[in-house]
């Protein structure tokens, strides 16, 4: 669907229903200043009168001070529980019509729902570490024009720049060799897979290839795919990209930081859902050069 059909979709199926979820994110942030203010004041003015507390609580002193503590600390954290619920209310009710907004029978699901071979493809893959822990959170999945399944899911990570977007394409009747592309010296584990170069100069000083047949990893990492995966990179403004080919699987690696499909404090801000649907079609943008 070409952007401008997706702005008139938008328009009619999804900016509507934005009002009353920003009706709902001021009562939420009203609930949570009051609340905050509410705690801290109590927290305060406990300090300044420790002296009367301690002398009418006695040995329970120390307890009553870290009950008030505890009820500070929780309506200090009321902001970031409202933003997350709310998060949630709204990709529960917009996500799917986002999803028809961009046609070509996208769907959305969250962890509960995904497939279950996503994390045994991930480890396939060699793109993570072994054992590492895999928690996947929201989904994009269809099917190509020829028939060929797709998925984008994000895999929440523990730590700075951390979380990844997997990209999965299964393509019929193909059967390709074991090739990975990571960026350079990040390779997990060798595999008795072979080392090899790029036709690109450029992109050896940036990534290491490993392989067990030179000549498809060459012809298939060739110099537009990865410009085409570049470009993909910087879509998603990843700090890195790693690519790895095995039986009828293309699985893409991107390294991002934060949420990265995350509806922002604004709940009225436009911006969110372009940004969205400009991620979502780079990858379909990307299954359709592959195809072709």
């Amino acid at each position: 669907m070409s952007r401008d059909s997706f702005l008139a979709e938008y328009n009619q199926k999804i900016k509507p229903k934005l009002k009353q979820f920003e009706n709902l994110r001021k009562v939420y942030s009203s609930i949570a200043v009051i609340a905050f203010i509410l705690g801290y004041g109590l927290f305060i003015a406990c300090f300044a009168l420790s002296d009367y507390m301690e002398r009418y609580l006695g040995k329970y002193y120390f307890l009553g001070m870290g009950c008030i503590f505890i009820f500070y600390l929780i309506c200090g954290s009321l902001g970031s529980y409202f933003k997350i619920k709310l998060e949630q209310r709204m990709k529960n009710s917009l996500m799917q019509s986002f999803c028809d907004c961009i046609g070509r029978n996208i769907r959305w699901a969250q962890s509960s729902q995904l497939f279950m071979n996503d994390t045994a493809l991930i480890e396939r893959s060699r793109l993570m570490p072994p054992g590492s822990r895999i928690d996947l959170d929201d989904t994009f999945t269809g099917v190509t024009k020829n028939g060929n399944l797709y998925k984008i899911s994000e895999v929440i990570g523990y730590g700075r720049n951390s979380n990844k977007i997997f990209i999965f394409l299964r393509f019929k009747g193909k059967n390709y060799a074991n090739t990975v592309l990571m960026p350079k010296g990040e390779w997990q584990l060798s595999y008795n897979l072979r080392k090899t170069t790029l036709e690109d100069v450029k992109f050896n000083l940036f990534y290491d290839v490993y392989t067990d047949d030179e000549v498809e990893a060459r012809f298939l990492l060739n110099p537009s795919l990865m410009e085409k995966l570049n470009g993909l990179k910087e879509r998603y403004r990843a700090g890195n990209i790693g690519v790895s080919f095995f039986n009828d699987n293309l699985v893409i690696r991107l390294s991002v930081a934060g949420d990265a499909f995350e509806l922002g404090d604004s709940v009225i801000d436009d911006a969110q859902f372009f940004r969205l649907y400009e991620e979502i079609t780079a990858v379909l943008d990307l299954i359709e050069y592959i195809e072709n």
